[in-house]
C-alpha cells in the first residue's frame, strides 16, 4: 500500500473515531476493490455493491424434492412454478399446498403428463392446479371431477363434451331436464323421448326456444317425439319426429294426430293409405260412381261372352210372358 494511501485510510479511520462512527467490514468477492465511505455515521471498508435479489429457490431451505427439483409438497409441480401465491386463499402458499385451487383434485392430478410445464387446458393464462374451470364450460371442476364419463381419455374437467354427444357441456349445463338422477351434460337421452340427443342435436327445429334434445315435440306438429320416433317412415331423409307429414300423404300429421283410423296398427300419421277417406282416383260417371276396375275390363264383356249372355236373356222371354199370363187369370 502506497504512502498516500496509508495516510488517507488512517486519517480517514481517525476522523470517524473522533466523530463517534461504528467501523464495519463488509465481504465481497474475491474480484471486488477494496473501497472505504461513510453512510448513516456508519464506516465501511469493503465491496460496496448491491446483493443479487434473492429467486424462489435459494429464498430458503428446499426440504423435499421431486426428480431432483425442489417440491416442498411433493405434488410433481417445482416450487419455482407454484410460487409464494396462495391461489385458494387458505393461508397456505401454492408451493406447500397439494390442491392449490382447493376444487377437490390434487395438483398432481392437475399438473398433466410433464409437471415442469403444468397443463392449461383452456388456454386461459392459469394452469389447471389453479384453475377452478379447466375446460372453461361454466361448470366448476369440482363438479365435474376426474371422472372419464365418456372413456375418451380426457376426465370430465377437461372435456368440453363429457358425454360425446355432439352437444357441448357449456350448452347442457348441469340440469337435470328430465329428473332422471343424471344431469343433462352426461345423459345420453336428456328429454327421455327414447330418441339419443346426438340425434335431436341442439337445433331448435320448431323454433319455440328450446333445443331439440330437451323439447318433447321437436318439430311442434302435436305429436310428441316419443310417439313420432327416429325412423323415416316416408324415406325423405328427415325423421318422422321433425317431418311435419311423415307419410307423404299430402295429410299434416298435426292433422291426422295419433289414431289409427283404420285399425291397421299403423297410426294415421304413418299410414299412407289412411284411414278415414280411402279415396280412389277416377272420374264419376253418370250415375256418381267411379269405375275401379282394371284398364281394359268390361262388364258387357266381348266376343261369345257377350253373345251367350244375350241368348240367355232371350230364352228367359217366354217364361217371363206365360207367368204374366197366369197373374191376368187369376192363376199362378
Amino acid at each position: 500500500m502506497s504512502r498516500s494511501l496509508s495516510l488517507v485510510l488512517f486519517s480517514t479511520l481517525g476522523l470517524a473515531l473522533l466523530g463517534g462512527c461504528e467501523i464495519h467490514l463488509t465481504s465481497g468477492p474475491d474480484a471486488c476493490d477494496s473501497e472505504l465511505w461513510i453512510e448513516d455515521g456508519l464506516l465501511f471498508i469493503g465491496c460496496n455493491e448491491s446483493e443479487p435479489a434473492p429467486d424462489f429457490v435459494n429464498s430458503g431451505p428446499c426440504l423435499e424434492f421431486t426428480d431432483g427439483y425442489c417440491d416442498s409438497d411433493l405434488d410433481t409441480i417445482p416450487d419455482d412454478v407454484e410460487g409464494l401465491g396462495d391461489s385458494d386463499g387458505d393461508g397456505d402458499p401454492d408451493c406447500e399446498d397439494t390442491d392449490s385451487d382447493n376444487d377437490g383434485i390434487s395438483d398432481e392430478q392437475e399438473a398433466g403428463p410433464l409437471p415442469v410445464q403444468p397443463l392449461d387446458s383452456d388456454g386461459d393464462g392459469s394452469e389447471d392446479f389453479r384453475d377452478r374451470d379447466s375446460d372453461n364450460d361454466e361448470i366448476p371442476d369440482s363438479v365435474e371431477g376426474s371422472v372419464d364419463t365418456d372413456a375418451d381419455g380426457d376426465p370430465d374437467r377437461i372435456d368440453p363434451d363429457s358425454d360425446n354427444d355432439g352437444i357441448s357441456d357449456l350448452v347442457e349445463g348441469t340440469e337435470d331436464s328430465d329428473l332422471d338422477g343424471t344431469p343433462d351434460r352426461l345423459d345420453e337421452d336428456s328429454d327421455d323421448d327414447g330418441i339419443p340427443d346426438e340425434l335431436e342435436g341442439d337445433e331448435d327445429t320448431d323454433e319455440d326456444g328450446t333445443p331439440d334434445f330437451l323439447d318433447l315435440d321437436s318439430d311442434g306438429d302435436g305429436l310428441p317425439d316419443s310417439f313420432e320416433g327416429d325412423e323415416d317412415t316416408d324415406e325423405d331423409g328427415t325423421p318422422d319426429f321433425l317431418d311435419l307429414d311423415s307419410d307423404d300423404d299430402g295429410v299434416s300429421d298435426s292433422d291426422e294426430g295419433t289414431t289409427d283410423s283404420d285399425g291397421d296398427g299403423i297410426p294415421d300419421s304413418k299410414d299412407a293409405v289412411d284411414d278415414t277417406s280411402l279415396e280412389v282416383e277416377g272420374e264419376l260417371d253418370a250415375e256418381g260412381f267411379i269405375d275401379t276396375r282394371p284398364e281394359g275390363c268390361s262388364c258387357s264383356g266381348t266376343g261369345t261372352g257377350t253373345a251367350t249372355l244375350s241368348l240367355a236373356m232371350l230364352g228367359l222371354v217366354p217364361f217371363g210372358l206365360r207367368r204374366r199370363m197366369r197373374r191376368r187369370n187369376g192363376g199362378f
